[in-house]
């Protein structure tokens, strides 16, 4: 952002700035004959939304944000919210809503702050102005936290102001810190917006107040639905906006969300406006998908999906653990070393959820009411209930008594060949090696995640060794646990 080197008092008579001179949303200098235009469908703008203007620009430095302070560029010149605001003379401004509205309501006027030290005088100056030439107009206030004080938030009121908004935009703390405060280079924090919303709840009332919400700046649904009851049990209002990145900010290159999901997210907002669902009734698990094939929430597998074909036929698979007990897994199990079985229920508790332990409110017919709704449109197919033929039958008796032959459930069994990784979740391994240590065979099992050996333990009576083991191998990449049991055998023998 370009620096303006003069003092405050010299900027007044050298540049159109506030409170002498306003910004102007395109739509709202259109609506109100200042520029030359046509609305989409001959609509008209019901808010005229005004924005002070300095030379700096805002001081904040909001990563999104066109006004941000490193953003390049003549501030005066630069978009906001990714179109033109024309600077114009606030008295000019307020003389055109005069005519306006007698001619025609003109529904609101709403005028927003940036970051500087002289921006709360010049809001109730602006304020006063438009308010004494068209009385009759309600007017809102878009304050900036950081610098809203009591005095501010009473004296709006006088002049008119009886609805005040805050842009809180983002839906958490830790997406706040990055986007607005510390993290951004930014003055602002979430407490201190908190603070100030809800004073001004107090001090104007039940739905008086509204924060505004980007969506798309790297909250998750779960972050929305949360922020929506929140505001909601507080009796305050939320306006939501979909992100587009503008040049030359920091986000200038991050791809604005689908419309699938803004769709989903003001449905859920209606919904929880609207109605009594408790915040139960919205299953709130932020899933993602890794490796092709497991589905993970918070870091652990929660399900599984999985494909092929049967001659002509694709075939999709999935799975979703909505609950079982680690124990009685780890129990019924067969592990080549005992020594695999505390690292697999270790293991199992680290990298393992299920649904009951995310969304205990979820119930198995729920979900399969989803999964059917879903799969005609996911796949663009509609779904015919069906039965197996009695070929397909045939195939599954064969394959569910392999499955469970004595000769398949005792693959590990055999003593002679190499156990074969056991895979918990997505690079997450438990190896089983029989090693030489010294003058001794011992077993050694390891569990590694993400090529990193996590865990160690041996098959051996002599705790020292496995203590010894566990210094030597915990940390150390998988591929070079030989090269460190080398070392480990020298010393033992």
């Amino acid at each position: 952002m370009s620096k303006v080197a003069i003092s405050s008092s010299l900027q007044a008579e050298q540049f159109r700035i506030s409170p002498e001179h306003t910004r102007i949303s395109m739509a709202a200098a259109i609506e109100l004959g200042l520029k030359p235009g046509r609305l989409y469908r001959d609509v008209r703008c019901g808010c005229i939304n005004l924005l002070q203007n300095y030379p700096e620009g805002c001081y904040a430095n909001c990563t999104y944000c066109g006004l941000a302070r490193e953003r390049p560029g003549i501030p005066e010149n630069n978009s906001f919210i990714r179109v033109a605001w024309p600077l114009v003379p606030t008295d000019l401004v307020a003389e055109k809503i005069a005519e306006r509205e007698a001619e025609v309501d003109v529904g609101r006027v709403c005028i927003a702050q940036v970051q500087d030290h002289r921006a709360n005088a010049d809001l109730l100056d602006m304020t006063k102005r438009v308010h004494c030439a068209a009385p009759a107009v309600p007017i809102s206030g878009l304050l900036n936290a950081t610098t809203t004080t009591d005095d501010l938030l009473l004296e709006l009121k006088t002049y008119g102001v009886d609805k005040i908004g805050f842009g809180l935009d983002a839906a958490s703390e830790e997406i706040f810190y990055t986007v607005r405060g510390r993290g951004a280079r930014g003055p602002h924090t979430w407490e201190q917006h908190w603070d100030r919303i809800r004073l001004a709840r107090r001090l104007y009332g039940p739905m008086n107040i509204n924060c505004h919400v980007i969506v798309g700046l790297g909250e998750t649904d779960c972050d929305l639905i949360k922020l929506f009851f929140a505001l909601k049990a507080e009796q305050i209002e939320a306006y939501v906006f979909s992100f587009n990145s503008e040049l030359g900010t920091t986000m200038q290159h991050v791809s604005r969300q689908p419309i699938k999901r803004h769709r989903r997210v003001q449905l859920a907002k209606h919904l929880i406006e609207t109605t009594d669902l408790p915040e139960s009734a919205f299953v709130c698990v932020d899933a993602v998908l890794r490796h092709a094939n497991e589905i993970e929430v918070g870091g652990k597998r929660i399900a599984g999906t999985g494909g092929g074909w049967i001659g002509d036929a694709a075939v999709v698979v999935g799975n979703v653990l909505f609950d079982f007990r680690y124990d009685i897994l780890v129990d019924v199990w067969r592990f080549p070393l005992e020594s695999s079985r505390p690292l697999a229920d270790y293991a199992l508790r680290q990298r393992v959820t299920t649904l009951k332990k995310e969304a205990p409110w979820v119930k198995p017919a729920d979900m399969e009411r989803v999964l059917i709704e879903e799969l005609p449109r996911v796949f663009c197919r509609d779904v015919m209930p069906d039965h197996l033929t009695k070929e397909e039958l045939r195939h599954s008796h064969t394959v569910g008594a392999k499955l469970s032959s004595s000769d398949y459930l005792n693959l590990h069994a055999d003593t002679t060949r190499q156990p074969r990784p056991l895979k918990i979740a997505a690079e997450t391994f438990i190896h089983s090696e029989r090693i030489e240590l010294g003058a001794r065979k011992v077993g050694i099992s390891m569990l590694v995640h993400q090529g990193i050996i996590q865990e160690v333990r041996l098959d051996t009576s002599e705790n020292g060794e496995s203590l010894r083991m566990d210094d030597e191998l915990d940390g150390v990449p998988f591929e070079e646990w030989r090269q460190r049991v080398g070392f480990c055998e020298k010393e033992v023998a």
